[in-house]
């Protein structure tokens, strides 16, 4: 797993400049004495270099889409930089909808139905808002550390396990 830290932004810029930065991920990850099952790549929240060479390796990709109509727009920008960073491939572009709030039905089927019609996958999991994931946010830690037995966390081992089976379907 690859966490996004602060300090890639430097190093950003460097990989920039390099002619092969969308092969950076993948000439990585030959270098493992063995293939892992699977690679978490958690990118900035913007499309740059590390973002479009995660995207250019990836089978699946999943981005978390928040539950606010402004978000569509980012969502939309994202597939287009899959869409060009895939370059043929047969990957997969899910969407999980986070800062889920079960109050706002009509809100919530327009989002879905918004996302689809970027051809997307919308995965049945969603994350919802929560003080708990803000608070283990606000504390750098983990929710499972903060607060293991809160229902959100249970909604991400759920996520986990949707996300897994998807990715042995799509793995070629």
């Amino acid at each position: 797993m690859a966490p996004a830290v602060l300090r890639m932004a430097v190093q950003e810029r460097q990989l920039y400049a390099w002619a092969l930065r969308l092969r950076a991920l993948v000439r990585a990850l030959e270098t493992l004495p063995e293939a892992p099952d699977a690679v978490v790549c958690d990118t900035p929240p913007h499309i740059g270099a590390y973002t479009e060479a995660a995207l250019h390796a990836a089978d699946l990709t999943i981005a978390p889409v928040p539950a606010l109509a402004g978000s569509l727009q980012g969502f939309g920008d994202l597939r287009a930089a899959w869409t060009e960073m895939q370059d043929g491939r047969k990957g997969e572009l899910a969407a999980v909808v986070n800062l889920w709030d079960g109050r706002t039905g009509a809100t919530n089927r327009a989002m879905e139905e918004a996302i689809g019609q970027l051809s997307a996958r919308v995965l049945s999991t969603k994350i919802p808002r929560a003080e708990a994931i803000n608070q283990a946010a606000l504390s750098h830690a983990l929710l499972f550390d903060h607060a293991a037995t809160h229902p959100a966390a249970g909604m991400f081992h759920e996520l986990a396990a949707e996300v897994w089976a998807i990715a042995k379907a799509v793995r070629p």
